[in-house]
């Protein structure tokens, strides 16, 4: 057979496996210790505690799931969600509660806070990179305030248990139900210190009407 007519081990492979020919050339194993290395890099650069803070000019969302106050629907309870670059947070708050509502009145009616995707400013190949909250709902140091320029300020001040890092391969992907990825594919980094989380969005609660 003419060399011309050669196909290459690896073309047959990428037509084989398609998408994941366009992932590095990386091995999983060199992406983990990179993964790792970064990991270990932002413990050493946050050693006593970790700030973040973002912004966004988007309103509060409720969600569709979750009735309004006056809703005849209600369960006694009403959620908010909020969505930035750097994070999301909903935010949980006991019934009766409207648009009218002050800083005040939220604090007052507060449940709960379930912040994530916060942004570290991590990254390696083909890892997706998590704060480890000692638990997905806080309770407690969660405040509200209006700022200088009037938008409405939600400050968390809460442990953080370290960091977690999910492989994004498509040979890690969960089985089904409750079956846990392969092992290789979850990296976690232990690392309690303080975390204090600061988000501003437009004082404008008209998702609670």
């Amino acid at each position: 057979m003419p060399r011309s007519r050669l196909i290459p081990l690896a073309a047959v492979l990428c037509l084989t496996l398609g998408a994941r020919c366009a992932e590095p050339l990386l091995s999983p194993a060199s992406e983990q210790d990179l993964a790792e290395q970064a990991m270990d890099r932002w413990v050493r650069d946050h050693p006593a505690d970790w700030a973040m803070a973002s912004g966004t000019t988007n309103l509060l969302e409720r969600p569709p799931w979750t009735p309004s106050c006056s809703d005849p629907l209600t369960n006694g309870y009403v959620s908010l969600r909020l969505r930035t670059t750097r994070g999301e947070l909903e935010l949980a708050f006991r019934c009766p509660l409207d648009q009218s509502a002050s800083t005040q009145q939220l604090q007052e009616h507060f449940v709960r806070a379930v912040p994530w995707n916060l942004a570290q400013g991590i990254s390696a190949p083909n890892w997706r990179f998590q704060a480890w909250l000692p638990e997905s709902s806080i309770f407690e140091g969660v405040t509200f305030h209006t700022t200088a320029g009037g938008a409405l300020a939600v400050n968390i001040m809460t442990p953080l248990s370290g960091l977690r890092a999910e492989s994004t391969r498509g040979a890690c992907a969960a089985g089904p139900g409750d079956e846990a990825a392969p092992d290789g594919c979850t990296l976690r980094r232990r690392h309690a210190i303080p975390m204090q989380v600061r988000f501003t969005v437009p004082m404008d609660l008209s998702a609670l009407r």
